[in-house]
């Protein structure tokens, strides 16, 4: 599954709507945050590359994590569902892929 896939599931799941194209053909996704016609104002949104935007979703989500395991970092949805990452060498990217992973799992069903 592509980086744009999970995050796109993942905002369904926390039921955000994102748009690719602010500025046209961005790379990454915009939360929208207007309610009016135009849409209003959008933030930048990834938490795949931004730490507050992973914390946030695991916490709208529901999201239990567990960051001892030697050498992995996990993130458990609802369901007990288990999502590990490999640590390498940043914990932080490997803790907001796991994140991710878990609440777009939960997407899929929706």
């Amino acid at each position: 599954m592509t980086d744009r896939e999970l995050l796109e599931l993942a905002a369904k799941a926390a039921g955000i709507e994102l748009d690719w194209d602010i500025p046209i053909n961005s790379n990454t996704p915009w939360k929208m945050s207007g309610e009016d016609e135009d849409r209003g104002p959008a933030d930048l949104w990834n938490p795949l590359t931004d730490d507050g935007d992973a914390l946030r979703l695991a916490v709208k989500c529901g999201i239990d994590l567990v960051l001892s395991n030697p050498g992995i970092e996990s993130a458990f949805d609802n369901e007990s569902l288990q999502y590990v990452e490999p640590r390498n060498s940043d914990p932080y990217a490997a803790t907001r892929r796991a994140i991710v992973r878990a609440v777009a799992k939960a997407g899929e069903g929706t």
